[in-house]
């Protein structure tokens, strides 16, 4: 990014000049102007990382200056500083786009100085991603880029900020979103940006563990339990000083949850086969496909769990919701695959792309992109180079008035596995039911279970 460059408006001058002498003396590039109208002249004629802005000023309001700084540069993040008595107004503000707001007082120095570098984060984050794309440099540390600028994304970079900056073991965060959304890499930023960065990174696919060994593979076994067990630290262990990452714990056993509220609640276990209390430290991070509440009232997940887990939630969107972010999306995937020279697509590829609900995400996107590149032997990468998925997308399925009920909803669920590529996490959303729910039914109505 270089030096920030930081842009305080107020009407009051005694007020701007000492925000402006307090950012200058940490080293940013710092202009005061008196007014929203003159803010907005300044945007149009260079950039800045951040606008740090009063909320009541003559003229133009804080929310005001807000909106339309989005509107000429959304990169551009927006600071209110409000007075207590106007917090509604404020909370306005950030329904116009504002970065964070905060109150006058004795403590607005530390706690402006705290809110413009984690403003200045998500600017660092913004150039590029969707799926939250992780990149890595050799010998470097993992560096996140994000890839997509629509106002969804925007706002799950907010929240990943906010949640690295209150990181700790109270205030776990749950992420949601369909399969290929990139759960796993937004709970990678989340640990980049905290304070425990330096410690480890432990993910753990709830739905992949196999019942009868989850317990140990969590929370660890000691020696002796079994002829030829040796002792093993088991997840939550190994995440000690950092982050443990639980991905579709949504797929995690009644038995299991009960113990995992606790842990979340005292941060000690026994390892399975031992009597002393094992204690951690580290920050936890859950993401699920699956609607958690259709499956407390199922009484497949417990409701206490949600509540402890979902401190911070944040939802990724689905890339259907946020078609303007495809063009960057797909710019990057050639760029990132590109064996030789650069290859561009068509138009009416890039239309026939623009149109498909991409039932994979990101990551199914990213895929194509991948195939049509291998395809195509000249510069462009046309219709023909898509698969047919994208081409022909199957139409909705027309319902049979004499068919009875049962063989409705049979076919609609093997129309869904279909559609979803065997995903069943992501079938069993879109029907809204859990896992256990559609596992049930799919053995009811003789449907095979595709292929891992």
């Amino acid at each position: 990014m270089g030096i920030a460059r930081i842009l305080v408006v107020d009407d009051q001058p005694y007020e701007r000049d000492s925000i402006c002498a307090l950012l200058e003396g940490e080293g940013y590039v710092v202009k005061g102007v008196s007014s929203g109208m003159e803010a907005l002249q300044q945007l149009k004629r260079g950039s800045f990382h951040v606008v740090v802005t009063d909320l009541k000023m003559a003229g133009m309001a804080g929310n005001v200056v807000t909106r339309k700084v989005r509107e000429i540069s959304p990169r551009t993040e927006v600071i209110v500083v409000t007075a207590y008595g106007e917090i509604k107004s404020a909370v306005e503000s950030m329904r116009c786009g504002a970065f964070d707001y905060i109150t006058k007082g004795a403590t607005l120095p530390e706690e402006l100085l705290d809110c413009v570098k984690r403003a200045l984060r998500a600017v660092d984050a913004h150039p590029k991603t969707d799926e939250v794309l992780l990149e890595r440099t050799p010998g470097a540390a993992p560096r996140v880029k994000i890839v997509g600028e629509s106002p969804s994304i925007r706002e799950v970079i907010r929240l990943a900020g906010l949640a690295a900056e209150r990181a700790g073991r109270d205030c776990p965060v749950l992420i949601l979103g369909e399969s290929g959304t990139g759960k796993e890499l937004v709970a990678r930023m989340i640990h980049e940006w905290e304070p425990r960065r330096k410690g480890p990174f432990i993910a753990v696919n709830c739905a992949a563990i196999s019942d009868s060994l989850a317990e140990s593979e969590l929370f660890g076994i000691e020696e002796g339990v079994a002829t030829g067990v040796r002792r093993r630290t088991g997840k939550f262990e190994q995440a000690d000083g950092g982050t443990l990452f639980l991905d579709e714990i949504g797929d995690l056993k009644p038995e299991l949850q009960a113990k995992l509220l606790r842990v979340t609640q005292e941060f000690e276990f026994e390892r399975v086969g031992g009597a002393k209390p094992v204690h951690v430290d580290l920050q936890i991070i859950s993401a699920t496909s699956v609607d958690l509440r259709q499956a407390i009232r199922e009484g497949s997940f417990k409701e206490a769990l949600l509540h402890r887990l979902n401190v911070i939630e944040i939802r990724l969107p689905a890339l259907r919701e946020r078609r303007e972010d495809i063009p960057q999306l797909v710019e990057h995937f050639l760029k990132r695959h590109a064996s030789t020279s650069l290859k561009e697509l068509s138009q009416e590829a890039l239309t026939r792309i623009m149109a498909y609900d991409w039932p994979g995400n990101v990551r199914q996107l990213e895929k194509v992109i991948l195939r049509a590149l291998i395809l195509s032997k000249g510069g462009t990468i046309r219709e023909e180079h898509l698969p047919d998925e994208v081409l022909r997308p199957a139409p909705p399925a027309r319902s049979d008035p004499m068919a009875s009920l049962p063989d409705v909803e049979r076919n609609l669920i093997i129309r869904v596995i279909a559609e979803t590529q065997g995903n069943l996490h992501e079938a069993a959303r879109r029907l809204k039911i859990s896992r256990p729910t559609l596992y049930s039914k799919m053995k009811r109505f003789g449907i095979d279970r595709p292929p891992s």
